[in-house]
């Protein structure tokens, strides 16, 4: 999922986004924006920014409720 400039995970990193415990879904890779660079199993300082791929782990209704909340504007 991409992350717009509205999101409320932009310019959080993991560990500030609480994003396991938030959503109870796994971030196992970030793409970056600006470079293309894929980042496999992200630190917890790594910084989620506007423009950013998240690939997440988990339920079906967990994700669709991820993009309609966390990603989109």
């Amino acid at each position: 999922m991409q992350i717009h400039k509205n999101a409320p995970l932009a310019g959080q990193t993991l560990a500030e986004s609480n994003f396991r415990q938030q959503f109870d879904a796994i971030v196992i890779g970030i793409i970056d924006a600006d470079t293309g660079a894929m980042t496999f199993n992200p630190s917890p300082t790594e910084r989620i920014d506007v423009g950013d791929i998240l690939i997440v782990l988990g339920e079906t209704e967990i994700i669709d409720a991820l993009r309609e909340r966390v990603c989109l504007p």
